[in-house]
This record gives C-alpha cells, structure tokens and sequence, in this order.
C-alpha cells in the first residue's frame, strides 16, 4: 500500500489543479454562452401588458418561472426564513421559482404554506389559481417567463400536466432538509427524477422535472438551469421587476462561477484518479 501511494503527494496536485482548471474553465465558458442565448430568446417575447394577457397566452404544460420582490413567492414564507433574496445571485437570474402550467388560469405549486397559520387548508404541493398566487402584488413587483416544451405534441404536454399533478398534497421540505437540498443543487448532486413522488419532500422544481423528465438532465438544478435548457422555449413574459445594477451585474457572473465551481470538482476528482492511477501502473511495471 506504501508503494502504491509512493510519491503521490507531490504529483496529484498537479493532476487535481490541472483537471479542476480545464473543467471549470470549459463550464464557465459554456454558461456564459447559455444566459446569452437565453436573454436573446426571451427578448423576442413581446412583455404582456396585466397578468390575465400573460395568461391568454399559455398552454397547458407550460413551465412558468417567476421572482418576486422581497421572497420568492408571497405564499412562501420560507423565502423570509432562509433571505432567498440570494438565491438569484447564486442561480444567475431574477426569476428562481418554478410552476407548472395545467390550464384555465391555474398552475402546480410548491411552497411552504403551512407558515400562513392554523386556518390555512392548501397543502404545500396544490393546483391553485396564478392571479390568487400574485393577488397582492402589483406587476412593478413581479417577473414572469413562460417557457414551452419543443416537439411536444398536445398528448404529451396533457401527460406533463397530469404527472404534474400526481404530486397535489406533497409537504414542502423542512428548514434541515431545504438546507440539504440546497447543498445538492449547490455541489451538482444528480438525484434520481424517477424517484420524485407526493411521498418525498418537494421544491418548485420538482414539479416541473416530474412534469418533463425526459427533459431535463438531472434532478437538482437551478432555476437558472432549467430556464437554460435547449430542450424549452419562451413564449410569454409578463412584469416589470428587476434588482439594481450592481445586483444584476453580481448574479450574472455568479451563475458562470458555480458552473465552473461544480466543474472544477468532477475535474479535480478525475485528475487525482488519473494520478493514483498512473502511479499504481508505474509502480508495478517497476
């Protein structure tokens, strides 16, 4: 075991630093390209003038992205808990909760409702109406882009709906567990779509990968991510709200970052793998 460790010190941070340095490089690269393609894209929508013209132009199974000034939903408290203000400056956009479009105004969602008191009877994961989700708050105040799956046909976009919908009456994560799944989306975790299910904690963008799992790559992404997916285009945005400049101009490169920190990691792994290996053959070949 001494032997084959021999020397490996000094060489595997040459190997790690180099792997870290090609893969975080490569992926920082490819996500700045991404958030250009998607702003071009989403600047082609013309911007609905109220949330009921925004509406009009939906289709069952389209994904809907949102921000909100001050938490991330105002049904959601956990927003007011965990200071996700950060959450766009960490994901690389002002829009980071994701619905699911089902139809006559209505939408999937997932927040943590519980917080709203005793008398509130709407389990965490419901089908509720979008203007009851944005009541109390004015379009100064709001983001919105909806985002529709390419080559789906209306059979799949009735499944995605469907599958969507197979996931009402979920609870919301606790403040442990959100904490978890943060760490996941944070480090690049994968996670298994297959396993998403009403008897699973679940986050907004559970929905949306239950809803099209064929879609989307992994599990744990940002909204960010999801938004960036060739396989989904913009056909609708509505709202008029936006960070100051300096915040805009820190989430647009801290998207990139942690591409390129994830990137790093698998990186670094496979160089010091590449090192203890071509020790392991020199060694024997000795």
């Amino acid at each position: 075991m001494k032997r084959f460790f021999a020397g490996f010190e000094k060489k595997a941070i040459v190997g790690t630093a180099f792997g870290a340095g090609v893969g975080a490089g490569g992926a920082y690269a490819t996500a700045k390209k991404e958030m250009e393609v998607s702003k071009l894209r989403e600047a082609t929508i013309e911007k609905s003038p109220s949330l009921s013209a925004f509406i009009k132009k939906l289709q069952p199974g389209d994904i809907i992205y949102s921000g909100i000034k001050g938490t991330i939903m105002p049904s959601d408290s956990a927003g007011k808990k965990f200071g996700f203000m950060a959450i766009p400056l960490v994901s690389g956009d002002l829009k980071y909760h994701s619905m699911v479009y089902t139809g006559k105004g209505k939408v999937v969602d997932a927040a943590r409702r519980r917080d709203l008191g005793p008398g509130n009877k709407t389990p965490d994961i419901a089908e509720i109406p979008l203007q009851r989700k944005l009541r109390n708050v004015g379009k100064k105040d709001y983001t919105l882009t909806a985002y529709r799956p390419i080559g789906a046909d209306r059979e799949d976009k009735n499944n995605a709906v469907e599958r969507a919908k197979s996931l009402i009456g979920a609870r919301y994560p606790s403040d442990l567990e959100m904490a978890g799944k943060a760490l996941k989306v944070l480090i690049g975790v994968p996670g298994r779509k297959e396993s998403i299910s009403k008897d699973e904690r679940l986050v907004c963008q559970d929905t949306a990968i239950k809803a099209y799992p064929d879609k989307f790559k992994k599990r744990h992404l940002t909204v960010s991510e999801m938004q960036y997916n060739q396989n989904f285009t913009p056909v609708a945005r509505a709202g008029e709200y936006s960070y100051s400049p300096e915040a805009q101009l820190l989430a647009q490169n801290a998207y990139p970052l942690l591409k390129g920190l994830r990137a790093g990691l698998k990186g670094a792994a496979l160089g010091a793998v590449a090192d203890v290996t071509g020790k392991a053959i020199k060694n024997r070949n000795k």
